[in-house]
């Protein structure tokens, strides 16, 4: 559902910020510390996100994955 939000550009602040709430729910009680964002949809998302759970680090995957593909190219 979050990548349709973001793909279709629903862009209802509501729904989105309701969307995330709920995908995140079931991760707060394990007390996760860090959240790989593995889709590039994702970041858009971020602000929603770190509003949702603001202890929680956040992984860009393009970033990481990109940041690797240079050491192994160098």
């Amino acid at each position: 559902m979050l990548v349709p939000l973001v793909g279709e550009a629903w862009l209802e602040y509501e729904l989105k910020r309701f969307t995330v709430r709920e995908y995140l729910k079931p991760l707060l009680p394990e007390d996760i510390d860090t959240l790989l964002l593995g889709c590039t949809h994702y970041p858009l998302l971020t602000p929603l996100i770190r509003s949702a759970a603001p202890v929680i680090a956040l992984l860009d995957s393009a970033i990481t994955t990109s940041e690797a593909t240079a050491r192994a190219l160098a």
